[in-house]
């Protein structure tokens, strides 16, 4: 009888002991991707972006992130612009980052290439009413400020 209280002890705390374990998580780097909606410049022109990220977990309540990302944007004081964005960020997650669900707020910075088309109305006498597009590039350095939730699909460990 004394056996089985013992194999039912050592099971127990071994069972536990599992747990604790399986509970724990030991990755520290993820891979993301999101398509969000974006401002771009002072929020005068704003659309769709597209965006891939590596985040490193620093702590359970820390994260950075190195990302990368495509935009595009067809409304506002220009035509229609394109940018590519490159982004350094740091998150603060209030509730953890250990499960399935994450909420996260962050800050960061970014770099941007924007790619501008202009439209233009000149109006000629003898031609009429015609449009004059121009094309410009230029890169700028913005500030992130990010609210993000995340839901885990799928977890390849």
């Amino acid at each position: 009888m004394k056996f089985k209280k013992y194999v039912l002890i050592v099971f127990v705390v071994l069972f536990s002991i599992l747990m604790v374990f399986a509970d724990e998580d030991t990755r520290k780097f993820d891979f993301r991707t999101g398509l969000g909606y974006s401002f771009l410049g002072t929020g005068d022109m704003s659309g769709v972006y597209i965006e891939n990220e590596l985040n490193y977990k620093l702590s359970h309540y820390l994260t950075s992130s190195v990302s990368f990302g495509l935009g595009e944007c067809f409304s506002g004081v220009l035509r229609a612009a394109a940018y590519l964005q490159g982004n350094v960020n740091l998150f603060l997650s209030p509730f953890k980052n250990t499960g399935k669900y994450d909420l996260r707020v962050g800050v960061g910075l970014s770099l941007n290439k924007v790619f501008d088309i202009r439209q233009n109305y000149f109006n000629n006498i003898d031609e009429g009413v015609y449009d004059v597009y121009s094309y410009e590039n230029r890169s700028s350095i913005g500030y992130n400020i990010i609210i993000e939730y995340s839901y885990t699909i799928y977890d390849i460990i």
